[in-house]
């Protein structure tokens, strides 16, 4: 039997999609917060599950735009790659589209970067974004 390592995942998101898969519904909130939302996101992207818990993600997803950000880093970020991994392509093109405008180009070092976390976007688009503003 093998063994599978959860120590770099998070808790919380990982007890949720645990609960969905062994039908635990009556365990499974009605709402999580932004930061629990965007983990199950990388956890669904990790370990390709996100069809099995889809009815709950459009539920989540709804409360989304307006979930409370307080104290959570990057939030419009983390929102982004939700959207990406739940394949929600309007409010991804809304938001990458707000993000594009808004973020800012800064030269340290010699150095340039997007006032954005190139860790929380998915893959490459922290490249796209970082070119479009170079334009």
């Amino acid at each position: 039997m093998t063994e599978i390592d959860f120590s770099e995942d998070d808790g919380a998101a990982l007890l949720i999609i645990l609960r969905i898969v062994h039908l635990q519904l009556n365990e499974i909130p009605s709402k999580v917060d932004l930061l629990t939302f965007y983990n199950i996101a990388v956890l669904c992207e990790q370990y390709d599950c996100l069809q099995i818990i889809s009815p709950w993600v459009k539920k989540w997803s709804r409360e989304l735009k307006n979930a409370d950000d307080t104290g959570v880093e990057f939030p419009q970020a983390r929102r982004l790659y939700i959207y990406w991994v739940t394949g929600n392509v309007p409010a991804f093109r809304k938001l990458s589209t707000s993000l594009v405008k808004s973020s800012e180009v800064t030269t340290r070092e010699g150095v340039s970067s997007l006032s954005l976390s190139r860790e929380i976007l998915p893959e490459g688009l922290y490249g796209l974004f970082f070119a479009t503003r170079l334009c």
